[in-house]
């Protein structure tokens, strides 16, 4: 493990990622159709519209009538599986440079930062809001760091240690506009490069693949499924062990 990283560095990078990705976190949560399907009412005929808005509601996924049903478990699953698919899509694209692109740091950038907001939205499912334990979180499964509360040099937040959410009225962006979101996380982490390595990824064969051109898309992003597999059991045993 890189020892040039402070352990009051990290957890000052860590704690601005964590505020930084909340409102990311809540545009997905509230990019789903709510705002339709609560119009429709079960009193009036259902025209083709009506039944389609009651399909999409149906469907798993944030901001639905479905979601809302759905337990913690099952919502983390979505977190790490639809969700985590489409976020290791847009970090494998640097992939396809091959072993050029393996060079640069936008790979991990674009990695770390996906699985810190995949981290986040974990954390959230199970409750957990505060800002200390969510930086602890993210620098256990992400660096195999443990962390102090809050170290010495490291100024606590005057208002408490809750994670500042957007109001009601913030106007979400839509999920094609993630990568977007993706990449401004990413240089909150640029402070902790030499970290950026030890993060959960896949196995020597898909780094293997991953060096070639153009195919080496696909060893990233099978490493980053592999890794998101990883960061999910990490993140549930250390967040049991903590409650």
């Amino acid at each position: 493990m890189p020892a040039t990283v402070s352990d009051e560095h990290l957890t000052a990078v860590l704690r601005t990622f964590v505020r930084t990705a909340a409102p990311v976190l809540d545009a997905v949560r509230e990019s789903g159709p709510q705002d339709m399907v609560a119009e429709v009412r079960p009193d009036r005929p259902r025209g083709l519209p009506r039944r389609l808005l009651h399909v999409v509601a149906g469907v798993r996924i944030p901001g639905t009538a479905a979601w809302a049903r759905m337990d913690p478990p099952r919502r983390i699953r979505w977190w790490t599986g639809p969700f985590g698919r489409l976020t290791a899509a847009i970090t494998a694209i640097p992939g396809l440079g091959g072993v050029l692109a393996d060079r640069l740091p936008v790979q991990d950038l674009l990695g770390t930062a996906a699985q810190g907001l995949i981290l986040c939205a974990i954390a959230g499912e199970c409750g957990v809001t505060d800002l200390d334990t969510r930086t602890r979180l993210l620098a256990a499964v992400l660096f195999d760091r443990t962390l102090e509360t809050t170290p010495a040099g490291v100024p606590a937040d005057p208002a408490g240690h809750e994670v500042e959410q957007p109001s009601g009225h913030h106007r979400a962006p839509a999920l094609a506009r993630l990568g977007g979101a993706l990449w401004r996380l990413g240089q909150e982490l640029r402070g902790i490069t030499a970290l950026l390595g030890a993060r959960p990824a896949g196995r020597w064969y898909h780094r293997v693949l991953g060096s070639l051109p153009v195919v080496g898309v696909i060893g990233h992003y099978l490493a980053e499924r592999a890794g998101t597999r990883t960061l999910r059991r990490r993140a549930l045993t250390w967040l049991t062990a903590g409650a």
